[in-house]
């Protein structure tokens, strides 16, 4: 993923893989054997991303983000682009002393893999991804029976979108740390009540639990899709600056893959043998990750791609944060008044 985004560009390499995925989506759809499903699933996960240009296509996108008819010399969006540009050439002079190492070896990229890494190891050691691949069994297991367990499953789906929604309104507002924090600790207290509820009810009769279970199933879910899901790649995506966030989010996002392997391949069995019990693993990891998430992560909200590099101690080339605020107070201020006059 980090090599094609950087040999063949961000944009082509979006082509190539969105050809890959829609025909390994179609074989799945198609297949006659599980060797042949397997391979389509293969194949659908063989994917990259991110983007390359040119300064004028750069800033032909800038001035399109920035349009405003009270700001006619577009003075908010030029400085803006020329605090990325001066950012971009500070960090090429860097890159072009370093390898693949420095990744781990230098001091601020070694704290944003380390996020990265936390970032979604902490949201599949939630127990999401278990809960969902295995929601079929689990709502049987809670007295759910008929065509009512994969309603469930298929409501908790859409959920988790709408979640997502909710999630990308929220996370410029409160902030991408103390949405994790809030995410996570809402899951951890959902999975602690689930557990409970499990333990003495599951195989029971006992409808006002079973349906208690059902429901912070589903609260542990809110929480996930609210504050965590589409955060997680935000963050990842902008703690890494341009020149290595291919690989960067390659890692990130290979960690969520990596991780979910040995949860999912775990599930039958440890739900067959020790049932609720697996649960607390993923509480246990969650009470970890918590603070360390409290104590190591850098906020992000409100700064420039640039300036967050200086949360990991990377030098900046131009600090425009507070500048351009005040721009762009003055520019809505004459935008107000341009529409006053406008429309009497």
């Amino acid at each position: 993923m980090g090599w094609m985004c950087d040999a063949r560009g961000r944009k082509q390499a979006l082509w190539i893989a969105a050809t890959i995925s829609l025909v390994g989506s179609a074989l799945q759809a198609g297949s006659a054997a599980i060797g042949m499903f397997l391979f389509a699933r293969w194949l659908t996960g063989y994917g990259v991303v991110v983007l390359r240009g040119s300064k004028d296509e750069a800033w032909t996108i800038i001035a399109k983000l920035h349009y405003n008819p009270a700001d006619p010399e577009e003075l908010y969006a030029r400085r803006e682009f020329d605090q990325m540009c001066r950012q971009v050439e500070n960090d090429r002079l860097y890159f072009e002393h370093e390898s693949v190492v420095d990744l781990f070896r230098k001091p601020s990229y070694r704290k944003r893999m380390i996020c990265g890494f936390l970032t979604f190891f902490s949201n599949e050691s939630s127990g999401i991804l278990v809960i969902y691949n295995y929601s079929v069994l689990i709502y049987k297991g809670l007295g759910q029976t008929g065509y009512m367990p994969l309603l469930l499953s298929g409501v908790y789906v859409t959920l988790g979108a709408m979640g997502n929604w909710v999630n990308s309104m929220l996370v410029d507002r409160v902030g991408r740390k103390a949405l994790f924090l809030i995410g996570l600790s809402g899951m951890l207290v959902s999975l602690i009540a689930e557990t409970a509820l499990v333990r003495f009810y599951a195989g029971t009769v006992g409808h006002g639990g079973l349906s208690a279970a059902v429901f912070f199933i589903f609260l542990h879910l809110v929480f996930y899709g609210c504050c965590i899901d589409a955060n997680s790649f935000v963050y990842c995506s902008e703690i890494f600056p341009t020149h290595i966030r291919p690989q960067g989010m390659a890692w990130s996002v290979g960690t969520l893959f990596l991780t979910t392997i040995p949860y999912l391949e775990a599930a039958p069995t440890a739900f067959a043998t020790i049932g609720y019990r697996y649960y607390i693993v993923f509480i246990i990891l969650t009470a970890i990750n918590i603070p360390i998430i409290y104590f190591f992560f850098p906020e992000t909200k409100g700064l420039s791609l640039e300036e967050i590099g200086e949360k990991f101690g990377d030098d900046v080339a131009i600090h425009l944060t507070n500048q351009v605020k005040d721009d762009k107070k003055e520019i809505e201020a004459n935008m107000s008044a341009f529409e006053t006059v406008r429309d009497p």
